[in-house]
């Protein structure tokens, strides 16, 4: 219930591991793997890889003609090639929660650095911090927030926010805000050549689950968030021109952001994203979010 304490395996220093341990669940955080390399709740395993900021998203026909790629191409290495550095794990005072520190170093032309907080309480909810300050000397990032990449079972999308079809931030003027649901497989938009798609804006809560109803509830903390869920990364749908060129599924793939750019202007030639509708290259960004083991 509400306020258990944790128990909390900690390792010596030259041991890597350490485990957040509860009734139900099991959360093993690497130092050197930079993050949670286990989720296990209810005897059924959460993650298969460890979740990572993420800063680009896939280009659209409209970005095609506007050179994305060439512009965003530093936050596509980013988003791959971060090197995450453990800083330190803590028993708060009261001993109901742990939190534990990473440094996440970008490279490339970005050569910046993002600080990610985990806060674990005794039911297995972790609060996740992003920390993050632009450099103007940079361009600005396509999206900001999370990748978690789940087993492909996790198929099933309970969300409530604005919908019920695909929007963003600068395409949300006919959504509704509900309790809507889909799957990753119904969420992946049949566009001719595969692009952005499956956003949902103004989310405040988002639970994935599989077919025993067993899955990951994803809630705000200080503002709703974006979220989609389909069983593609941006890599991949970049990497495609025509749907057959797609991977046959094999994860589910959800992210999980305070914000993500327009998904372009107003041509497939040239024009851009507009301003507004763009993420600053100056403004300290902070995203906090929850997630948990959840069964329904």
């Amino acid at each position: 219930g509400a306020g258990e304490k944790p128990e909390v395996e900690t390792p010596e220093a030259y041991l890597s591991l350490l485990g957040v341990i509860g009734e139900d669940f099991r959360i093993i955080f690497s130092k050197i793997h930079g993050g949670i390399i286990e989720y296990n709740y209810l005897g059924k395993s959460l993650i298969k890889e460890v979740p990572k900021p993420n800063f680009y998203r896939a280009s659209t026909q409209n970005d095609t003609g506007n050179k994305y790629g060439f512009r965003y191409g530093q936050w596509f290495s980013a988003s791959l090639y971060q090197k995450a550095i453990f800083q330190k794990a803590t028993l708060n005072e009261d001993g109901t929660s742990v939190e534990i520190i990473y440094q996440h170093i970008l490279p490339g032309n970005v050569e910046t650095e993002i600080e990610v907080t985990y806060l674990v309480d005794g039911n297995g909810k972790v609060d996740v911090t992003l920390d993050y300050q632009p450099s103007a000397k940079q361009i600005e990032m396509p999206e900001f927030g999370m990748m978690f990449k789940l087993p492909l079972d996790f198929e099933n999308v309970e969300f409530y926010g604005e919908g019920p079809m695909e929007n963003h931030i600068d395409r949300q003027q006919g959504t509704m805000l509900g309790i809507y649901q889909y799957t990753i497989y119904e969420n992946l938009t049949p566009y001719l050549m595969p692009q952005e798609c499956g956003n949902r804006t103004g989310v405040r809560y988002a639970d994935i689950y599989n077919k025993d109803e067993i899955g990951l509830h994803f809630s705000f903390i200080d503002d709703a968030f974006e979220f989609s869920a389909i069983p593609y990364t941006p890599i991949e749908v970049e990497s495609a021109r025509h749907p057959f060129e797609l991977p046959l599924p094999y994860q589910s793939v959800v992210r999980i952001n305070k914000i993500q750019m327009g998904i372009a202007g107003d041509n497939t030639w040239g024009a851009k994203t507009h301003d507004e509708y763009l993420l600053s290259n100056q403004e300290h960004y902070v995203f906090k979010f929850s997630f948990n083991g959840h069964i329904r």
